[in-house]
């Protein structure tokens, strides 16, 4: 029998003890998860349209190490790598390049990357960030009263010298995305400008029979704050 959402939420309410670590288990579109860590930024202001505060953390659940270096160092170079095809580079040639760059990035394999988007703000005067955000539609009919969150999710195919080709044979390398579609993260820790840690429990479109369920222990990127959730590679 499939485990309640309620039922779900009520077992990652419970303590957590030692390191948390980073995890999430479960599928979306028949893939499982492999996160290596996760990486956040967050934002205090005013929105200058309503005056109102508020206080966005972009939590990142991320395929290798060292993400808040790692992932905007891609991107550039596979920006150069573009770049110098435009210049009349042999497309072989860039293909060897592109496919060795993805190569030390994840080996070459398939991968996901998680953006979940907590919204601190609206809050009470002397509330914190720690503390439960259920699921809002962020384009639904009801305006936030409480702190919330959303998510979307990126599976992107094995970045391979076989891919490559089949671009320039005229399939697009753009990455699947997938949304959350309700459950709840709750912030157990919280450090401003430093880390974060907590659970999570999601539904997702096109998930498999259970839950999306987990736990992270996130550190502040300042980076992150400009992570791009797909490396999308089209001609």
């Amino acid at each position: 029998m499939r485990p309640s959402l309620a039922s779900l939420l009520a077992l990652f309410a419970l303590p957590l003890t030692g390191c948390v670590g980073n995890l999430l288990q479960g599928e979306v579109a028949g893939q499982s998860f492999d996160i290596v860590e996760a990486v956040h930024f967050e934002f205090r202001g005013t929105d200058p349209g309503t005056n109102l505060p508020v206080h966005p953390l972009d939590l990142w659940l991320m395929p290798v190490a060292d993400a808040c270096s790692v992932w905007p160092a891609l991107l550039d170079d596979l920006a150069l790598l573009e770049a110098q095809l435009g210049q009349g580079q042999d497309p072989n040639e860039f293909c060897v390049e592109w496919a060795d760059r993805w190569a030390e990035f994840t080996g070459g394999e398939p991968f996901w990357m998680a953006q979940i988007r907590l919204a601190a703000q609206p809050r009470g005067d002397d509330d914190t960030p720690q503390t439960s955000y259920p699921y809002l539609d962020e384009d639904g009919d009801t305006a936030p009263s409480d702190p919330w969150f959303d998510a979307t999710f990126a599976w992107h195919e094995a970045p391979t010298l076989e891919r490559c080709a089949a671009v320039f044979a005229g399939t697009d390398y753009v990455p699947a995305q997938y949304l959350a579609t309700g459950g709840e993260v709750t912030v157990k820790s919280y450090t401003e400008d430093s880390a974060i840690s907590g659970s999570i429990v999601l539904e997702m479109e096109e998930q498999g029979e259970d839950l999306i369920t987990g736990a992270f222990e996130s550190t502040f990127c300042p980076a992150a704050g400009e992570f791009e959730l797909t490396a999308p590679f089209a001609l």
